[in-house]
């Protein structure tokens, strides 16, 4: 990672990775950043809390923030995951919805989505996760949904697991930042402490 030169233009800004449970964000995150920053396990609802990780490269600097994935709160936990999702959401400068493309969308997740986003006021792109291993008739049900009830907003079959398509979508929320200074040195790649991420990994 290298500074731009001091008259060069730089875009800087948040990305807010929005999703059901075990969709995939954490795993999106840490390819994103090139680093395992986030929680990755079978068990859902792993991240409790927004974790930020920070990828910066010559003349663009995107802080991610992977949030609780988006569920019916039915305790006080839940409903602080669910808040901690919304609080992103109207922070973010880009918004990526990562859904699981090997399960078609259900009536309630599309619900909950359309309700989460229909606030949001930043470019949105919906990652299609798992689309090498997902059957074309789910991943066509979620591409149809898009164009329905999410005008306007960028599709992109990924893999977070094998980093499929993912390049072609950090360019593409790249060139949606706002212009703006680097937010965090160049070469920092988490806002969180060391002792936030050594917590993290024994629970994983």
């Amino acid at each position: 990672m290298s500074a731009p030169p001091p008259s060069a233009p730089t875009r800087a800004g948040y990305v807010a990775l929005l999703g059901r449970p075990n969709a995939g964000k954490s795993t999106l995150m840490n390819r994103l950043v090139g680093e395992h920053l986030s929680i990755v396990t079978p068990k859902a609802q792993t991240t409790w809390q927004r974790v930020t990780g920070i990828r910066t490269e010559s003349d663009v600097q995107m802080i991610f923030l992977d949030t609780p994935g988006l569920l019916e709160a039915r305790d006080l936990l839940q409903r602080a995951m669910l808040a901690a999702a919304l609080e992103a959401l109207e922070e973010a400068d880009v918004v990526v919805l990562v859904v699981d493309g090997a399960q078609g969308p259900t009536s309630d997740d599309t619900a909950r989505f359309e309700a989460v986003l229909a606030g949001a006021s930043a470019p949105i792109f919906v990652a299609l996760n798992k689309a090498d291993v997902a059957a074309n008739a789910a991943v066509g049900a979620w591409e149809r949904w898009v164009r329905e009830r999410l005008p306007g907003a960028e599709v992109h079959r990924i893999s977070a697991e094998t980093g499929a398509g993912v390049e072609e979508l950090m360019h593409a929320m790249a060139a949606r930042l706002p212009h703006g200074p680097f937010l965090y040195p160049v070469d920092e790649i988490a806002s969180d402490p060391v002792r936030f991420f050594v917590a993290e990994l024994v629970r994983e």
